[in-house]
């Protein structure tokens, strides 16, 4: 059985990675926000889906701002990586000191609706 060499995450970011990645990054870690209505949502929010999830929570702005300001990181990448709706990808599940690790995958499907966790 062929042996492969392991990379590490600094090996492999100065194999990748580039500049324009790393200032993409840098937004998608640390977004701009804006207030609204007494809200912190996103930047470029639109005004209209505001006001539809404050009369779906009850006006409860906290649960506005939790559906709001709520990413899935996998949504990002679908385009890229080649994944069909239909299927599910593997990740590691995180132990219970907050490691990942290889054993026990989770299935996240990436119709955005999670099962297996």
């Amino acid at each position: 059985m062929e042996q492969r060499s392991r990379i590490d995450v600094d090996g492999w970011l100065s194999c990748k990675g580039d500049f324009e990645l790393a200032i993409a990054f840098s937004r998608m870690f640390w977004p701009e926000f804006t207030e609204h209505d007494g809200c912190v949502l996103f930047a470029g929010f639109g005004p209209t889906v505001y006001q539809e999830w404050l009369e779906s929570c009850e006006g409860d702005r906290a649960a506005v701002e939790a559906v709001m300001n709520h990413r899935h990181l996998l949504d990002l990448f679908l385009s890229c990586c080649g994944f069909g709706h239909a299927g599910a990808v593997d990740l590691p599940r995180p132990s219970a000191e907050g490691h990942l690790h290889g054993k026990a995958p989770i299935s996240i499907p990436v119709t955005g609706l999670y099962r297996g966790i």
